[in-house]
């Protein structure tokens, strides 16, 4: 009956085939309370904890911070987004502020490989921001980016749809949720898919021009993480601290003093 209710069939055959139109639109507008979000709680110290940045000069950092139970599914626990008009340290300050809010450190910590782009010229030569929040006791992982411009749209549609689980007594239940607290925030994530919208016809930049985007490919970037993982061999519940090279991501503890 809920399939029935979508009247746009390019949105009815991505939610219930997996089929995408390459020339049509996709919105995201069938992300609801009831399959997509759960009561805040207290994530247990050893499910991994991951953090994930998108960086942009103009409209500063969209960070998003997820645990994952033994189950393989992730939960989206806290976002926030933190101007640039502080520069580096301020922004650094704040990212360890909300760290310490959540009351841990991230096991890994995923940027936009596009933050390497971002570069800008100081008497200590060219950094980019990657260079830039490392200086400040910050080291992020260039996340995995996707291959074309609509994988973004598959891959979230595989995490954001309920799927048949066994452990919830038959319970469809999607790979990824969003705690409460996130609907009450102000151009939050849940603000954000009931009005990002894909289309092939837009160019790179009105895409871009999209404010909620940006915590959208957050959750992109994540699944991309974990896909890239998977294929690797690592398993579910400890991909989090690994890195493509089998070795251990490392997030330091605390900001870099002041030079």
């Amino acid at each position: 009956a809920y399939l029935e209710s979508i009247s746009d069939p390019a949105i009815r055959a991505a939610r219930q085939h997996g089929i995408f139109v390459d020339s049509a639109t996709l919105t995201f507008s069938y992300v609801n309370d009831r399959d997509n979000v759960v009561d805040d709680f207290d994530a247990p110290a050893g499910w991994p904890l991951v953090e994930v940045v998108y960086p942009s000069p103009k409209r500063g950092l969209h960070i998003k911070w997820y645990v994952c139970d033994p189950q393989d599914r992730w939960y989206n626990i806290y976002a926030e987004r933190i101007p640039s008009d502080g520069g580096f340290r301020r922004m650094a300050q704040q990212v360890f502020a909300h760290r310490q809010k959540i009351g841990r450190h991230p096991d890994l910590a995923l940027m936009d490989p596009r933050g390497g782009h971002h570069k800008q010229v100081g008497s200590d030569g060219i950094k980019d921001w990657f260079d830039q929040f490392r200086a400040h006791g910050i080291t992020y992982v260039p996340a995995v980016a996707p291959s074309v411009d609509n994988a973004r749209v598959q891959i979230l549609h595989d995490w954001l749809k309920p799927v048949f689980d066994p452990s919830k007594g038959g319970e469809q239940v999607p790979r990824l949720r969003f705690c409460r607290r996130l609907r009450t925030m102000k151009k939050g994530p849940l603000w954000a898919y009931e009005r990002f919208t894909w289309d092939p016809v837009l160019s790179p930049k009105k895409q871009y021009e999209q404010e909620c985007k940006d915590f959208i490919d957050c959750d992109m970037y994540l699944a991309l993480w974990v896909r890239t993982m998977t294929a690797l061999g690592t398993p579910a519940f400890t991909m989090a601290i690994a890195m493509p090279d089998g070795t251990a991501a490392v997030t330091p503890a605390g900001p870099a003093s002041d030079p």
